[in-house]
This record gives structure tokens, C-alpha cells and sequence, in this order.
């Protein structure tokens, strides 16, 4: 399913290389936040990812869902 049919992004947060936005899940109505990494498969993005998959249960359970649209990957996580 794509992206923007999972999530609606609501407002931008402020952020760096990572662009963050405060969204909800449409499926839940939860409440989410997408961290959109639109510089692509950096070396500094791909050890973030590769940090992310390797959490343990308790941090692990924050994120949602990691993943890839249209060549940008992302993360989407309970708000911090």
C-alpha cells in the first residue's frame, strides 16, 4: 500500500537532512510522526536504518513501520 494511503502528514516539524512531519495513521486514527530521509540511501541514512532494525523490544516498539516510497526511506514512529 502506498505511503500516503497508510499515513496523512499534517504538519512539518522542524529538522535537518531528515524531514519530520507530525501525521496520523488512516487506518487507526493514531497518531504518528514520518521521518522522510529525502537525501536516499546515504551512508549516514543506511546506518540509521540499519540502527533502527537493530533495537531491541521496548525502544523497538516506538516505531511503527520502516520502509521505502518511491526511492525515499522512512521511518514512522509514535510521537517522541
Amino acid at each position: 500500500m502506498s505511503f500516503y494511503r497508510k499515513y496523512e502528514l499534517l504538519d512539518a516539524l522542524p529538522s535537518g537532512e531528515i524531514k519530520r512531519f507530525r501525521g496520523r495513521e488512516v487506518a487507526t486514527g493514531r497518531n504518528v510522526v514520518a521521518h522522510l530521509m529525502v537525501a536516499g540511501r546515504t551512508p549516514a541514512n543506511q546506518a540509521l536504518l540499519a540502527a533502527l532494525e537493530r533495537l531491541e523490544a521496548g525502544p523497538r516498539a516506538a516505531i511503527v513501520e520502516i520502509g521505502e516510497h518511491e526511492g525515499t526511506p522512512y521511518a514512522v514512529t509514535d510521537p517522541l
